[in-house]
C-alpha cells in the first residue's frame, strides 16, 4: 500500500502539500489539515475523494472530476 512520504507546509498559500510514495498527491487547507490527522508514514491509497473534509475536492471544483487520492483504506 502507498504511504505518505512527505508533508510540506506552504504558509504563503495556506496549504499543506501531501506526497505519496515520493510524488505530489494533494494539497490541503491549513485550517482543514489538523482535523485529518495525517502524518508521514501513514498508509493510504490515492483514490479517495476529500469530500468528508473539504466539501468538493479541488479537482471536482476545477474539472468536474474526482481526485485520485483515497484515504478510505
Amino acid at each position: 500500500m502507498a504511504r505518505i512520504t512527505s508533508i510540506v507546509h506552504k504558509p504563503d498559500r495556506e496549504r499543506f502539500w501531501i506526497f505519496v510514495d515520493g510524488e505530489y498527491c494533494v494539497s490541503i487547507r491549513e485550517r482543514t489539515f489538523p482535523a485529518m490527522g495525517l502524518s508521514v508514514g501513514d498508509e493510504i491509497t490515492c483514490e479517495k475523494s476529500w469530500k468528508n473534509f473539504t466539501g468538493k475536492t479541488s479537482m471536482e471544483r476545477k474539472h468536474g472530476k474526482k481526485s485520485r487520492f483515497d484515504l478510505s483504506a
